[in-house]
């Protein structure tokens, strides 16, 4: 979760993961067994190199003011300080959303 303040009251907010499903491809039948989980407790720190941003938003008084593009940068600069990301998925924009569209 990132977070943007205007003295200290939230003004705006991203909302990212890792991809596990690179983690779950690799996992044979599906089913989270005993080695299942200890794949995934191994595989999540090696072969995860791609984050999804699945939710952002802005409080409607700061919206036009780039709030969101500011937080943005910040998080794309701390992704590439990881050595083993090097992928962001941008998620779904809502038809009703033409501000987010444009």
């Amino acid at each position: 979760m990132w977070f943007a303040f205007d003295d200290g009251k939230p003004i705006g907010f991203l909302a990212v993961t890792p991809d596990v499903n690179q983690v779950f491809a690799k996992l044979k039948d599906g089913k989270l067994n005993i080695i299942n989980k200890l794949k995934l407790l191994y595989y999540k720190k090696r072969v995860i190199t791609r984050s999804r941003l699945f939710v952002a938003g802005v409080h409607p008084e700061y919206q036009n003011a780039g709030i969101i593009g500011a937080v943005f940068v910040q998080l794309l600069d701390t992704l590439k300080a990881k050595k083993n990301q090097d992928e962001l998925e941008l998620g779904w924009i809502g038809d009703y959303n033409k501000k987010m569209q444009s």
